[in-house]
């Protein structure tokens, strides 16, 4: 009996097999990279997201302090350049956007190892003309920087600056 082979009944052939291999080697590490790079580009989006919420509570904290009524900031601030002395406010934020605690300049340097805390930010004042000659007391040009991660130190940090004119009796 003789025992015929159809070819077309067959497999594939090994040379078929070598380019479908190369070409997933290629084609899996590109793709790879893409999700990794969609994920990081979508951590900073959040962030910055987040960032301005932060920057629109901070910028609250300090309207209330400037009255005295400041919840993280005690007595008065000074106007319009503030804390004053070239120091910065800084205070540390949670996931949720929510400001926990005002903290010394020196933890902003170093960074902040705490399982709540998610964002560093820094407040300052500085007097601000504008052009035509305005009174130096009517405006404060605030920066606020929020951080993140706030473990690391502060050049190592992703910043997002937010500044705002803020008139005296805003």
């Amino acid at each position: 009996m003789r025992v015929s082979r159809n070819r077309a009944c067959g497999g594939f052939s090994l040379m078929e097999v070598v380019i479908a291999v190369g070409v997933l080697a290629v084609a899996i590490p590109v793709i790879m990279a893409m999700m990794v790079s969609g994920l990081r580009s979508s951590r900073v989006a959040t962030d910055e997201t987040q960032a301005a919420l932060i920057a629109r509570s901070v910028m609250q904290e300090i309207r209330s302090a400037r009255q005295g009524t400041g919840g993280l900031v005690e007595g008065t601030l000074a106007w319009p350049e503030f804390p004053g002395g070239g120091d910065r406010l800084v205070f540390s934020v949670d996931a949720g956007g929510r400001l926990l605690e005002r903290m010394e300049d020196g933890a902003y340097a170093t960074g902040v190892r705490e399982p709540d805390v998610q964002y560093l930010v820094s407040a300052a004042g500085t007097p601000h003309r504008l052009e035509g000659g305005a009174d130096l007391e009517v405006l404060s040009k605030v920066v606020v920087s929020v951080e993140t991660p706030p473990g690391a130190r502060a050049e190592d940090r992703r910043k997002f600056e937010f500044v705002q004119l803020v008139h005296r009796d805003d």
